[in-house]
């Protein structure tokens, strides 16, 4: 998954780190046939099913509010891309190129999310994938005559 997430995002190899983490995120706020009635393993340990309004495509494009300080002429925003999300904070990872610095912010506009309008084919990707592996429970290990995803 954080292959795929690197090279769909165009993004440097030495953001693999945040592609494993970002992937780790995302991987324990879904559903798996794993467990009963299919709960993610977030669920499973807290007992409260995860919301994932705030998973974002990784290296899309954003607008990043990043505090000036004293600098009245600094630009107060920075165009960036979204890396992951910050474990300690409600914040979002998100690389500035221009500065070459990660920055945290919960302040982020234009955020492509799965629900944006231009992501038909990944909802019904998404639509698909959980279809019919509900379907056969999951039980395949690998993508295979289905079409399923890769449980695990």
């Amino acid at each position: 998954m954080a292959r795929c997430m690197i090279f769909a995002s165009g993004l440097a190899l030495h953001f693999w780190g945040d592609a494993v983490q970002y992937a780790a995120y995302i991987l324990n706020r879904t559903p798996t046939s794993a467990n009963p009635s299919r709960a993610s393993p977030l669920e499973m340990l807290t007992g409260v099913q995860p919301q994932l309004a705030d998973i974002v495509v990784f290296g899309s494009a954003c607008t990043a509010y990043r505090d000036p300080g004293k600098k009245a002429w600094k630009p107060r925003a920075e165009v960036g891309m979204i890396i992951g999300k910050d474990d300690e904070t409600k914040g979002y990872k998100v690389y500035l190129p221009h500065d070459r610095i990660v920055i945290v912010t919960q302040h982020v506009q234009n955020v492509e999310t799965l629900n944006a309008p231009g992501n038909e084919q990944l909802q019904a990707q998404l639509a698909e994938w959980t279809s019919c592996c509900a379907g056969t429970g999951g039980g395949s290990s690998s993508e295979g005559e289905s079409g399923c995803p890769r449980q695990g």
